[in-house]
């Protein structure tokens, strides 16, 4: 027993981390494999019995993991990125819900042979969509601001609204008495306890920040204090109430300004992908292959309606006389997939409706359906929309050069001169933007994280050199780099003092070694000073030329020369 235990829990987190690494080597939505993942640990092989290895606790342990996800979601949020398309925002989260509601239940009625009571409850379950997908999805399209932010913006408060509407519905259909309210009532009480909750959390989690009753290192974990905290109060005040007091707890924090929350937000990336991997492969195994293989093909159906008619529809509706490019209303209408609320709630319903003699029928496998269905349509159809809208942000085949120095000037301007985005980094050193003979944009505001990674998605920037002799200056430049665009993209060059300690060495190593060889910035200036210059050579010359950089046309610069076939458009910047 103690064995099997081990082995159930040792699969969820394995397949449910795999899923996710897998999905983003192949840049696919990762659900697209969780939920096969998840069939596969549970009815195929047995490695998983969710009600077996969890009990009671298992959907309350859910809806607590799923408050955790829309936390870090909330975190994401800044009201600076939709501005005026906030009003869109709102529409989206009650008209375009409303739309979506009535619509899927028609269809769902229409479609399946099912009690109109479920098609009604199923259709309230698959009005959500979710960060846990829509992050990915908009990860591989790149939609242009605002449609970015309106999209995640929506995502994330789409599943607190739903999960309140679905449980409504189900309050409906079972004559509950869970409060004496009117429903609309409910749904608003629902709404402002987990707005009050979550507004008075956030206030005291920002006072014990400011006032520095935490150490750096506590501070994630004591944020998460902060999250089950909320969740559990709102949850006791009003079922289903936990959901909004953890989202506005997110949002909260990410718009104030008395203290600094990034190490909050790097830490919940890390703790969202064993999140969303464990919960897929957990629902998912408590599916029965058989039923979701047998509800195939009407659930096809309700896919393509649910993409080609009420998506569009909702859309439009909510996006009705708003001030938006019309290519970005567009794009708004080809992203909308289903994620794990739609996959919990479905899941936990149909054992409310079992508890209460009332049979469930295929209203699982038919979310389940829906949820890998449209998980694999939009992020097939979202990156072609994008692409053919032309609402995408260009690729990021810039470079950012970190230093100052007169070589790395020109260096920055030979890529420029060839077409190749440039950002030149040189903070603390203004003179550098000062210059009217240099037409690369230049960088000269503090090394920090969340104003710099503005700098480079405006310029495009995908991959970062780090170089000067300055080592504290490269050390803050590396964390920076390895935070912003990871440790593949961020390279450092030694500067050749011998009296760098072995600390410091350790840490400029996290990132990979520029140009090749035994290169270092001493190395270079004493070969300038020798009387070489920066040029740049075609491939096929017969210039001997010690190389730093190849330009490769389409494609990402090379900033490891050699490590890729040269083509005959290549160019090589060297000395």
């Amino acid at each position: 027993m103690e064995n099997e235990t081990v082995l159930g829990l040792a699969t969820i987190v394995v397949l449910g981390i795999g899923a996710q690494w897998v999905g983003r080597q192949l840049r696919i939505a990762s659900i697209i494999l969780l939920l096969p993942a998840g069939i596969l640990a549970g009815p195929v092989t047995g490695l998983v019995e969710p009600e077996k290895l969890f009990g009671d606790a298992l959907f309350p342990g859910i809806t607590m993991a799923v408050s955790l996800l829309l936390f870090q979601s909330g975190l994401g949020l800044r009201l600076d990125d939709i501005k005026e398309a906030g009003r869109l925002v709102v529409r989206l989260v009650t008209v375009g819900i409303v739309v979506t509601f009535a619509l899927g239940a028609l269809a769902i009625g229409a479609i399946f042979d099912i009690d109109t009571r479920l098609a009604i409850l199923l259709g309230a379950v698959l009005v959500v969509s979710g960060p846990t997908v829509i992050r990915p999805i908009i990860d591989i399209s790149r939609p242009r601001e605002p449609a970015r932010s309106i999209i995640a913006w929506e995502g994330t408060f789409a599943d607190p609204v739903g999960a309140t509407l679905g449980v409504v519905t189900l309050n409906v259909i079972l004559a509950g008495d869970r409060t004496d309210l009117h429903p609309v009532l409910d749904v608003l009480g629902t709404i402002g306890v987990g707005v009050g909750v979550g507004l008075g959390a956030a206030v005291l989690l920002v006072l014990v920040l400011r006032l520095y009753l935490v150490t750096d290192v506590m501070e994630p974990t004591v944020a998460l204090l902060f999250v089950v905290a909320a969740f559990t109060t709102a949850e006791l005040l009003l079922p289903e109430a936990g959901l909004f007091a953890t989202t506005v707890l997110g949002v909260a924090l990410a718009n104030q300004r008395l203290a600094p929350v990034r190490g909050i937000e790097l830490f919940g990336v890390n703790l969202e992908i064993l999140i969303i991997g464990s919960l897929f492969v957990v629902l998912g195994a408590g599916v029965e292959g058989s039923a979701l293989v047998a509800a195939l093909p009407r659930t096809a159906v309700l896919v393509a309606i649910l993409v080609v008619l009420v998506r569009p529809i909702a859309v439009a509706l909510s996006a009705w006389r708003v001030p938006l490019p019309m290519r970005q209303k567009v794009l708004l209408a080809c992203i909308a997939p289903r994620g794990v609320v739609a996959a919990a709630t479905a899941s936990l319903f149909a054992i409310q409706l079992q508890s209460n003699d009332i049979d469930p029928g295929d209203i699982v496998p038919i979310a389940f359906g829906v949820i890998l269905g449209t998980g694999l349509v939009y992020g097939i159809l979202s990156p072609l929309a994008s692409r053919l809208l032309g609402v995408s942000e260009p690729k990021r085949l810039g470079v950012a050069l970190v230093g100052s120095e007169p070589w790395m000037v020109d260096i920055a301007s030979e890529l420029e001169r060839h077409g190749v985005p440039v950002l030149l980094v040189a903070s603390g050193h203004p003179e550098l933007a000062a210059r009217t003979d240099l037409d690369v944009p230049v960088y000269t505001d503090p090394l920090r994280a969340d104003m710099l990674d503005e700098a480079l998605a405006e310029h495009a920037i995908g991959q970062a050199v780090v170089a000067s002799h300055d080592e504290d200056h490269n050390m803050r430049a590396m964390a920076a780099g390895v935070e912003l665009l990871g440790r593949a993209s961020t390279y450092h060059l030694p500067s050749g003092d011998p009296t760098l300690t072995a600390g410091a060495q350790a840490l400029l190593d996290v990132g990979r070694r520029a140009f090749g060889g035994d290169l270092t910035v001493r190395a270079i200036e004493e070969r300038l000073a020798d009387g070489a210059t920066i040029r740049t050579v075609e491939p096929i010359t017969a210039d001997p030329i010690t190389p730093l950089i190849t330009i490769r046309r389409g494609r990402p610069v090379d900033l490891v020369p050699g490590r890729h076939r040269e083509r005959l458009d290549d160019l090589t910047v060297g000395l």
